[in-house]
């Protein structure tokens, strides 16, 4: 009898100190995946003594946003208009990363913003009071307002249409010149970027291009250089409707990749 009573007391000791040890294990796990969790967060300065900010300040960011904005024909053609804001932060070299709609007004809307964002190349990075750039969060709000965000253009300018724009001499023309005139950037090459820029611009009634923004962005360097290369197009042959010529919207992805020779040498590329 007393040898049982012994034995229970011993298996109940036995399992509260399991009991105790499970406890401690759980605890001491969870501290630290709340400090992994952190590390990151613990590296952003949410009140800077300077805050970042876009390249010529309000002014800057007010006539970039006027100049990529495309507010999507679907938020158009419902009525659709509002202020999306979104959260990102910048870092210590000014590229932006981490972007969020905090406040929502519709899927499309919600994207325009965040693909705005995205194509932003540098900020000015906060600073701590002794001049140290530090990464830090930032809040944009960006109004789409039907009738502020419309190109120049006072025609109808067509998103789509039967007989599109065309380069002279067709496409094989189009990409003659393409491979003539793209100048590689050196710095692309150097950090061996490749990839491909898309860009959309407007081809009015008498073959003139105009309205060029990139609209998938693969680093400063390559969408300069395709920006560049579209100004220097001669004029195109416009689109028709009905028989009339039309101004019309067009995309063009420009492919941005070099190969190299045995001796390592970059083939049909040139770099500047």
């Amino acid at each position: 009898m007393k040898t049982q009573i012994k034995r229970s007391i011993m298996n109940m000791l036995f399992y509260t100190l399991m009991i105790g040890w499970l406890i401690i294990g759980f605890n001491t796990n969870a501290q630290n995946s709340s400090n992994m969790g952190n590390t990151d967060n613990d590296s952003i300065v949410s009140v800077p003594y300077k805050k970042p900010h876009f390249p010529g300040e309000d002014r800057g960011l007010h006539k970039y946003l006027r100049e990529n904005l495309i507010y999507p024909e679907i938020a158009k053609q419902n009525k659709i208009e509002g202020r999306v804001v979104c959260k990102f932060i910048v870092k210590e070299d000014g590229k932006v990363d981490d972007i969020k709609v905090v406040k929502s007004i519709s899927p499309e809307l919600d994207e325009e913003a965040i693909r705005v964002i995205k194509l932003m190349h540098e900020w000015i990075p906060a600073e701590k009071e002794d001049g140290e750039k530090v990464t830090s969060y930032c809040m944009m709000p960006i109004k789409f307002i039907l009738g502020e965000n419309k190109p120049p253009e006072k025609e109808t300018v067509l998103e789509e249409n039967k007989k599109m724009p065309s380069f002279p001499g067709g496409d094989s023309s189009l990409m003659e010149f393409l491979k003539r005139n793209i100048v590689y950037p050196r710095s692309a090459m150097e950090e061996k970027i490749e990839g491909k820029v898309v860009c959309r611009f407007v081809v009015d009634k008498n073959g003139k291009i105009g309205n060029i923004k990139v609209i998938e962005s693969v680093s400063p360097a390559l969408d300069d250089e395709a920006v560049r290369v579209i100004k220097k197009m001669p004029e195109w042959t416009p689109g028709e409707k009905n028989g009339e010529r039309v101004t019309v919207y067009y995309r063009l992805p420009i492919r941005f990749n070099f190969t190299k020779n045995n001796n390592g040498e970059c083939i049909g590329c040139r770099n500047r």
